[in-house]
């Protein structure tokens, strides 16, 4: 009966420690899209400075199998998005399949735009893949301060619990 109680006891203060490693990141599901000739599709995330926006891709389907993409800010995509002149921050010219990163410098929305305006005939299927990593500067990612913090507390409580119940039943025990 100790022995079991000393398992329970010892589950339970760890479970902070494997409980952490679920809430770590976040890893967006596949995309696969269909984009009409003389069209384009995008993505779109809100990135803070120094999180890096992974992304795979591959024109699976469609005329010459190559897509322009294009990485932009809120602002830039308004301007690409009416037919203006805009600027971008990374260009990959009639790519089939490519991984990239882009790490931002100031905090916005950004998106990932796939051109299909150079085909006026051929539609495209693309498959993509996108990982966000966030950053962080506190030293172990995995343990996020109110996460710990409540982790810690329920812990706490459970053991105190358990400590209580067993007090009760040796209370209850010499009493007979």
């Amino acid at each position: 009966m100790k022995v079991k109680n000393f398992l329970i006891i010892l589950l339970t203060l760890f479970s902070p420690i494997l409980l952490c490693p679920l809430a770590s990141g976040l890893v967006d599901p596949d995309y696969v899209e269909l984009i009409p000739a003389d069209s384009h599709w995008s993505l779109y995330v809100s990135l803070n400075s120094g999180d890096t926006w992974t992304i795979t891709y591959e024109v699976t389907a469609g005329g010459a199998q190559e897509i322009d993409v294009y990485v932009v800010d809120d602002d830039y995509y308004a301007l690409y998005d009416a037919g203006y002149s805009f600027s971008y921050y990374r260009y990959y010219e009639r790519y089939t399949y490519n991984t990239f990163s882009f790490e931002p410098l100031v905090s916005d929305t950004y998106y990932v735009i796939f051109d299909n305006y150079i085909s006026i005939i051929n539609s495209k299927t693309i498959e993509v893949i996108t990982d966000i990593d966030r950053y962080s500067k506190n030293p172990n990612p995995m343990i996020d301060g109110y996460l710990f913090a409540s982790l810690l507390v329920f812990s706490i409580l459970g053991v105190l619990a358990i400590l209580v119940r067993n007090r009760t039943k040796l209370k209850h025990n010499d009493a007979n």
